[in-house]
């Protein structure tokens, strides 16, 4: 569905804005969902079960959101296939409905709901056929519209996320930064269309690839950064040989026309001992990795450990 469409979808379900829950209730049988607009859970749908859902930052809590302006018990909600009601559990920094403070109060169609600066979520209630508009708004804020990988945006929440579980384990955090080499040449050569092609099938490629708990965004441009979670610097690197190795061996044909590709790659860790908390020096650790193997002539991975200052 095209991005024009969606946003069609999307107008019309926010007609029902000012509808209260009983008044939805008994044209389709509804569901009710939490649809993370920001932070941490950017870009998440969670529906809710009858009863009372606890949302924090404890590991006790049925939706556990890793931000620290979050409380370990901030909020519970109650729904009744009737109504919803959201009730702050005390928090230190309040919940806010639409902007205003809230101790307990009764939740309407799309309200906004503020737990934190950069943690907010809408209420949304919906049938079948409106939740398939929620999916796919879901898909056009967490995905390349292009390749259908993780965007950027949702990556580095994502990368958040992970770098604190490695933390919190004592496991490793692993990044690998992939580059098409000469992209640039191909958008000359064969035109922009085969480039995004390229790209496309660059991204199937890594996907088909990836482990399940693994993390494929486009970083930019002909970039793409992959999450390994669990993983140290030389399981990375046998991936990242791994996946190099299969994307020199295949061809793309592209309207009649074969172009084959090479990737550069650099690798970037965080072992369970390391004390890195700032993302930013993560990704610039994997980074100035890929421009070392593109200084050496591309088509090759490079470890942080390889280059000349002390890896994170």
């Amino acid at each position: 569905m095209s991005e024009k469409k969606i946003k069609n979808k999307a107008e019309e379900f926010d007609q029902t804005s000012n509808t209260s829950i009983t008044g939805l209730v008994g044209r389709k049988p509804k569901k009710a969902y939490l649809f993370f607009l920001s932070g941490p859970m950017q870009g998440r749908l969670f529906p809710l079960s009858v009863g009372s859902t606890l949302l924090g930052r404890g590991e006790e809590c049925d939706i556990v959101i890793k931000d620290n302006r979050v409380s370990r018990k901030h909020l519970k909600l109650e729904w009744s296939r009737e109504k919803a009601v959201i009730e702050d559990q005390k928090s230190t920094n309040g919940t806010f409905v639409n902007g205003k403070k809230i101790k307990r109060r009764a939740l309407r169609q799309n309200d906004k709901i503020h737990i934190s600066p950069t943690t907010i979520f809408k209420f949304s209630l919906a049938d079948e056929d409106e939740k398939v508009a929620i999916d796919e708004l879901y898909e056009l804020g967490v995905h390349d519209p292009l390749t259908g990988a993780y965007n950027k945006r949702y990556l580095i929440e994502r990368l958040k996320e992970e770098m604190s579980h490695s933390k919190r384990f004592e496991v490793p955090l692993s990044l690998v930064m992939i580059d098409i080499d000469y992209f640039k040449k191909i958008n000359d050569t064969h035109g922009h269309l085969a480039g995004d092609y390229v790209l496309i099938k660059t991204a199937e490629l890594l996907k088909s690839m990836c482990r399940k708990e693994d993390v494929l965004a486009r970083y930019g441009g002909e970039e793409f950064l992959m999450i390994l979670r669990n993983t140290d610097e030389e399981g990375a690197a046998l991936q990242a040989e791994r996946i190099r190795k299969e994307i020199a061996s295949t061809s793309i044909v592209s309207e009649g026309n074969e172009i084959n590709i090479t990737i550069s790659l650099g690798v970037a860790c965080i072992q369970a001992d390391s004390e890195c908390e700032d993302y930013k020096k993560f990704i610039k650790e994997a980074d100035q990795s890929l421009y070392q193997s593109k200084k050496q002539g591309r088509n090759c991975t490079t470890k942080a450990s390889e280059l000349d200052h002390k890896p994170i």
